[in-house]
Formats: C-alpha cells, structure tokens, sequence
C-alpha cells in the first residue's frame, strides 16, 4: 500500500501541468491533456474546458502530478473575476497572463520528476499546494494544541463546529451574540476569514489582534497601479493602527504564502488525527462551473471538491 507523502518540491509545475485537468491519454496527442482554462477576466461563464498542453519537466527539483482531486477555495472565484491581477503579473515576472488555470490544492499522484528529486517516487500518493501566483493547489484551517479557539457560526452549524474542536461556538444569529463573545475577551487574537473589516467590531471587545485574510493590497493595486496601490495600502494600514495603538490593539493583513515548515506541521497533525478534513460536496470534473456558483453562494459547511478520477 502506498502512503500518502507531502509534495514538497516545485508545486509551480505540479500545478501549472496537472490542477483543473485530467491527464493526457484522452489525447492522441501524448503533450495533451483536458483542463479548465480562462482567457479572459469575468464570471464562470469565462471557464472553458478543453485541452491544453502538459508542461515539460524543465527543472531538477520539479515533479509532475496527476491531480485526482482538488478543492475550489474563494481566492479562485476572486482571480476569475480578475482580483490582485495586477500584483500577481509581478510576481509572475509578467510572464504570459493567459490562458490562466485556476486553483490552489491538490491530491494526487506522481507521474514525473526532476533528477534532484529523491524522497519523491514515481506512483507515489502526495497531497500539496502552490502560490496564488502560480497555476495551482492546497488549503485547510488548523487548530494547533495550547490554544483556546472560539468560533462564530449560524445556528445550523454549531454541532459540525464544536465537533472539528473549538472550546467554544457563538451563534450570531443569537441577539446576545455581541455581549457573548464580549463576556468571554479578551482575545489574543480575531481571525477575520470572512471580510467583516475592523471598522464593523463591537466597541466593547477587547483584543491585541485583528487578523483579516481580505487585506485591500491587492484591490488597490488593481484600481491605483502597483505604486499607487501600495501607497495607499500602507497609509490606511498605518493610520488604522495609529488609532488602535493607544488601547492596545493592532490590525495585521493575513496572506498565504507556501511554507515547507508549517505544511508538515499540519501533515503531522493530520497524521495524527487532530485535524479532521470536512468535505460539504463533490463534484465530477467536468462541473467546475457548478462548483464555483455553490462556493459564490456562501455558507460553507467544508470544502468543495472536484473529482478527477472517474
């Protein structure tokens, strides 16, 4: 049997080759595979499915994946429309934008490698994730050990949340939901997963950090450009926590970035079963269009798949 690794190598090309795509054999053509391509910014109706060629190996340390399921997170939604596009050509070296190829994890199996990959076999099951600027995939919330985690959810979902291990779940549909999560403070820190904004907290709940994953970097990088974005970014966020500062409080901009050392943190919790992956609904492959409209609409109750192995 064959045990499930971390792909720790160039995920860049793992994805670019394998993520929103099925392998090459349905072609004639060995250098093509099928693959969810867009061409231009927009809503699903911009997706198109089609072939599109399989990327070389080019490097030593890159490996080449056969993806046989991967998840649709919201930043793939956002890049459909054409958020951060202008941060992310940077990061590209403003290599060609289209066609773009959506998507950020992925689990699957390996099918090439470079010459400098060893810990790595051909066959190998592997689960991995690659950078927002690559064509790519992976994603999960964790809760580490010696945390007190607190959640807010709607009434429907507090048994599946107290179930994944939170200390505690406030429904805030409840209308003593603010004095609630007032009651309980203060926090060390407030993740804000879901675009709430600083400016919309209670006065009454006392924190040292307000985390937001939905920073307006790379909104204002589309609308200012890249300087005038960056400018603008940093004068809010500077301003913000110079009105903040006095009582304590700090506001941070969370982004994803790829670490090798915080990915096999959350493997091992994995492996030992102190993370619990939630799956709301799988879809077949070729229903990308129908996944991303049940992701737009909200209210998810765990990851949307899509499965690429039948």
């Amino acid at each position: 049997m064959q045990t499930t690794k971390l792909a720790k190598w160039r995920l860049k090309t793992i994805t670019q080759q394998a993520f929103f795509s099925q392998e090459a054999f349905k072609f004639k053509d060995d250098n093509k595979m099928l693959s969810w391509t867009v061409h231009s910014y927009g809503g699903v109706e911009e997706l198109q499915f089609g072939g599109s060629r399989v990327p070389i190996i080019s490097k030593p340390d890159d490996v080449l994946v056969k993806v046989k399921a991967a998840s649709v997170n919201p930043i793939d939604a956002y890049m459909l429309g054409g958020y951060g596009k202008t941060s992310l050509q940077v990061l590209r070296n403003f290599e060609i934008e289209f066609p773009l190829i959506l998507g950020r994890d992925f689990s699957g199996s390996v099918i090439g490698k470079g010459h400098a990959v060893s810990e790595i076999n051909i066959g190998d099951e592997v689960y991995g994730f690659v950078p927002i600027h690559k064509q790519g995939t992976f994603a999960d919330i964790a809760v580490a050990s010696k945390c007190h985690v607190y959640s807010t959810c709607s009434n429907d979902a507090m048994r599946l949340v107290t179930s994944l291990g939170t200390d505690l779940a406030f429904d805030r549909n409840d209308p003593d939901f603010v004095r609630n999560v007032q009651s309980e403070g203060k926090y060390h820190v407030i993740l804000d997963a879901c675009n709430m904004g600083i400016e919309n907290l209670p006065a009454g709940w006392q924190y040292e950090s307000f985390v937001t994953l939905n920073s307006p970097l790379l909104v204002n990088n589309d609308k200012y450009g890249l300087f005038g974005g960056m400018l603008r970014s940093i004068g809010n966020l500077l301003n913000t926590n110079r009105s903040k500062i006095c009582s304590g409080k700090t506001l941070r901009w969370g982004y994803f970035v790829p670490s090798r050392r915080g990915f096999e943190f959350i493997h091992t919790l994995i492996c030992q079963e102190k993370i619990r992956p939630v799956i709301q609904q799988i879809f077949p492959f070729n229903e990308l269009p129908s996944a991303i409209k049940t992701l737009t609409e909200g209210h998810a109750r765990g990851k949307i798949v899509l499965n690429n192995t039948t």
